[in-house]
């Protein structure tokens, strides 16, 4: 399962390569949280700054680059600026039977977070929303347009999403216009 405790527990920043059609795109961020399914990061954007978590399958997961060049001066770039690394959120009891992936469903319905899902072999964000119902299966949200305006109701196979984000500045923009 490549390095993952190795890497969170070092508190390494990482390229993760999620994409064997588009090598050139990759997650950065830091490992929070992970099991054997799943991997949940804090990411950092270009400039720097936190920008929020992606929760992705580790089976997609082609390699993980550290210290790298790119790595290297954002980590400057960031300390600069004062970013401070972002911490996993709290959620909750992480002993039981419960996934980590289930975990972060069931915080984010909690929270009533907006949500941005890739799904399949998408190559990017699917759609937005809030999650509305968790069932064993299935997750029902509230999705959201790209402009924030509600648009309407989706009901999905929870083994069809690749991938979630939260707490982003796509999301937290998303927050702010579905509001009006």
């Amino acid at each position: 399962m490549f390095g993952l405790k190795k890497y969170k527990e070092n508190r390494e920043l990482c390229e993760i390569y999620l994409n064997p059609d588009d090598t050139s795109r990759f997650q950065v961020g830091y490992i929070v949280d992970f099991d054997e399914s799943d991997c949940l990061i804090a990411t950092l954007d270009r400039y720097g700054e936190s920008d929020g978590f992606f929760c992705f399958l580790v089976e997609n997961i082609i390699k993980i680059q550290r210290e790298t060049l790119y790595l290297n001066n954002l980590l400057k770039v960031s300390e600069y600026i004062g970013n401070k690394e972002c911490s996993a959120p709290d959620f909750g009891y992480t002993g039981g039977k419960d996934s980590l992936r289930d975990r972060v469903y069931k915080y984010l319905k909690e929270k009533n977070k907006v949500v941005s899902f890739e799904v399949a072999e998408s190559d990017g964000s699917d759609f937005n929303g809030r999650i509305t119902g968790i069932s064993a299966e299935t997750l029902e949200a509230d999705m959201i347009s790209f402009d924030g305006i509600p648009d309407g109701k989706v009901e999905i196979d929870k083994k069809a999403i690749r991938a979630v984000s939260f707490d982003s500045h796509d999301e937290k923009k998303l927050e702010i216009l579905s509001r009006s």
